[in-house]
């Protein structure tokens, strides 16, 4: 017996589902702009930070700068500030920059060739100066040394110009004559009116030469030709004789060295001996020129 075989027809496919086309990724939303509603100048400033809190960190940053470079700095009283502000502030300048309690605080190094032209006494002057203006020691110090040279340039300046007036009345008057009436206001200063009979005294005359020393003024040609007249006047009034020569002769010693002189046939021939000529022409007018002194002018 033949089974009938049933063949189930075919079930028709299932319909496939259409492949849907890709769709484009939306773009992110850009991130709200932090520095909106700030002032232009501001918002500037702030241009390279990403968010507020990296402007945050930076500020924090900037803070802890700023208070390490102000450390131990005073704030400057303002106008109308109450007078203890003004004097704390006073007070911690001046003891910052190391000025002393009080004016004998103040010391100085000067060289012992500038001493006499800051002497002490000048020095206790200025002191309490100093300190009054709040000048610390370096500034001080700088002070006086610089005012020393100063004053010792210009010290050195006027002796130049006074040696060179002494010199043209040098050779004004000659080198016998110049010589003569040097050691004539040598004498006028230290045997008559320094250290004579009657005179100013040894301490007077020591001030008096250190103090013409220090200033210049004993070279100064006024000063010379006054000395020099004084000598003239004391040897005039009898006060000195051969001491004003230069020489230990006196006047009446020189009237009779000058007679030797003119017997000696050397003064008046000079090829047999030039040597002893010269020298006996060159005494001859020394003495002449201090037996006939001419006037001081």
């Amino acid at each position: 017996m033949v089974e009938a075989v049933v063949v189930e027809p075919h079930a028709p496919p299932a319909p496939v589902a259409p492949v849907a086309a890709p769709v484009a990724a939306l773009p992110a939303t850009p991130p709200p702009n932090w520095r909106e509603g700030l002032s232009p100048d501001i918002a500037k400033s702030v241009e390279k930070y990403a968010d507020p809190h990296a402007a945050a960190q930076g500020y924090h940053e900037l803070s802890k700068k700023l208070g390490q470079k102000f450390d131990g700095m005073v704030k400057v009283p303002g106008e109308g500030a109450p007078a203890e502000e003004v004097t704390a502030f006073d007070t911690a300048i001046r003891k910052a920059q190391g000025v002393p309690e009080a004016p004998e605080g103040y010391q100085f190094t000067v060289a012992d060739d500038l001493k006499p032209l800051v002497p002490e006494p000048a020095l206790a002057h200025f002191k309490p100066l100093f300190h009054q203006l709040g000048i610390p020691p370096k500034s001080a110090q700088a002070i006086v040394q610089g005012f020393a040279e100063f004053s010792q340039a210009q010290l050195a300046a006027l002796q130049q110009g006074y040696d060179q007036k002494l010199q043209e009345m040098k050779n004004e008057y000659g080198v016998p004559t110049w010589d003569y009436r040097a050691a004539n206001a040598k004498f006028a200063l230290e045997d008559v009116i320094g250290r004579g009979e009657g005179g100013l005294g040894p301490e007077w005359l020591a001030e008096f030469k250190g103090t013409m020393e220090t200033t210049k003024l004993g070279s100064h040609p006024a000063m010379v030709k006054l000395f020099m007249w004084l000598g003239q006047q004391f040897r005039e009034d009898g006060h000195a004789h051969g001491q004003l020569t230069g020489t230990t002769m006196t006047t009446d010693q020189m009237v009779a060295r000058k007679a030797a002189i003119m017997a000696d046939p050397d003064f008046f021939v000079a090829h047999k001996n030039p040597a002893k000529n010269a020298a006996l022409k060159e005494e001859y007018a020394a003495l002449m020129t201090q037996l006939n002194p001419q006037p001081i002018r």
